[in-house]
């Protein structure tokens, strides 16, 4: 009775050395991690484990292209579906180039590095398949619930601009003061009879200082009353704390 060799012996008798065959078990596993469990199958060839692994690749790229594979496939399909395989790396930009017949043959040294290009390609697409989906789940989830720390959050920003806009109110300028008549000078009396019909006793208070000292000199002159303090004087209590001030 003829026994039904084991896959490794049979893969062994395909590869002629032990490092391709180390290559094409590092492609098998490559091929698993990306999600291709075919390659799994003990009862497969090492060429539809292989190429079947190449075209489920392709297909997961996203790429619009037609590979017709079929598995225990004869010598013409097998060239057509490495030639369809090769146009399709070519339309993908592929780094490494591969050919029909190293396909076909096997070419582990050609194919691997081409199986992890591929790989990755498969990752990459996931990730951004995963990332659409996540921003659509979020958009949707905003319109149609609030999350809770959003809430929080937004509570405490409308709490924080009320407590801002309190502050600022409070310490706009008020009118306090209001001159008795239209009255003439300069524009240093202007401004200063500006600031104290607001409040602001900042320069008055200099001025006296200024005439102060200047009394203080003793040479027997009179001190004249400094603009500041001048324009004090000529200022009463206003009746509306909020009118623009006096030309």
């Amino acid at each position: 009775r003829s026994k039904t060799l084991p896959a490794m012996s049979t893969e062994s008798a395909v590869f002629d050395s032990a490092d391709a065959l180390t290559r094409f078990e590092e492609i098998v596993q490559l091929l698993v991690a990306a999600g291709y469990f075919r390659a799994r199958i003990q009862s497969l060839s090492a060429f539809d484990k292989v190429v079947g692994g190449l075209a489920w690749c392709i297909t997961a790229s996203n790429v619009d292209v037609d590979i017709a594979f079929h598995e225990n496939a004869t010598i013409g399909q097998k060239i057509k579906i490495g030639e369809s395989i090769e146009r399709a790396l070519r339309k993908m930009k592929c780094r490494n180039p591969l050919q029909a017949h190293q396909i076909q043959g096997l070419d582990d040294a050609a194919i691997f590095p081409v199986v992890q290009w591929l790989v990755k390609q498969v990752y990459e697409l996931r990730g951004e398949i995963a990332e659409s989906m996540r921003r659509l789940t979020l958009s949707q989830l905003n319109e149609q619930a609030a999350i809770p720390h959003a809430t929080r959050r937004a509570e405490r920003r409308r709490d924080a601009l009320h407590a801002a806009r309190s502050v600022c109110s409070s310490y706009t300028p008020s009118r306090r003061f209001r001159p008795k008549a239209q009255l003439l000078g300069d524009a240093g009396a202007h401004a200063a009879r500006v600031l104290l019909e607001f409040g602001v006793h900042a320069l008055a208070n200099a001025g006296k200082r200024t005439d102060a000292s200047a009394s203080a000199t003793g040479d027997g002159t009179q001190a004249v009353p400094s603009q500041p303090a001048a324009a004090e004087a000529d200022c009463t209590a206003a009746a509306s704390p909020r009118e623009a001030p006096a030309p």
